[in-house]
């Protein structure tokens, strides 16, 4: 009889965990789907605002997906990580731009990038029990 009710507790238990698993995978999914959407929303407007050519087009591309994905799957940002991941995006324009597109993507950069930021999604903790 004790096997038995072994047996249910241990198969309780490995169903919970993988519930919680595919729930914090579907969450993780729809992180990535976010961060593309916000990243793809954020490489048009620069493509239009700064007129990219086609090679810059595709580089900045690459770097707002990582930029956006770095924001928006990584857990528990503080401040300075954020102002990292920023600086490390605006190095990484600086050397696709012209001079006269890197000043335009100064002017606008705070507001291109408050609006990737606030697209993050909120935490949400799975219910288990």
């Amino acid at each position: 009889m004790k096997t038995n009710a072994i047996k249910r507790g241990i198969i309780l238990l490995f169903t919970m965990l993988f519930s919680t698993t595919m729930v914090l995978l579907a969450q993780d999914d729809s992180k990535k789907k976010a961060a593309k959407e916000a990243a793809d929303k954020l490489t048009t407007e620069m493509i239009k605002a700064l007129e990219l050519t086609e090679e810059q087009s595709d580089s900045i591309a690459d770097f707002n997906q990582a930029y956006a994905l770095s924001l928006f799957t990584t857990v528990a940002l503080t401040d300075e990580d954020i102002e990292t991941i920023d600086a490390s995006l605006d190095t990484n324009v600086k050397g696709i731009l012209t001079e006269d597109q890197y000043a335009i993507w100064g002017e606008n950069k705070e507001s291109w990038l408050k609006a990737v930021k606030d697209k993050i999604p909120k935490e949400e903790l799975p219910d288990i029990l």
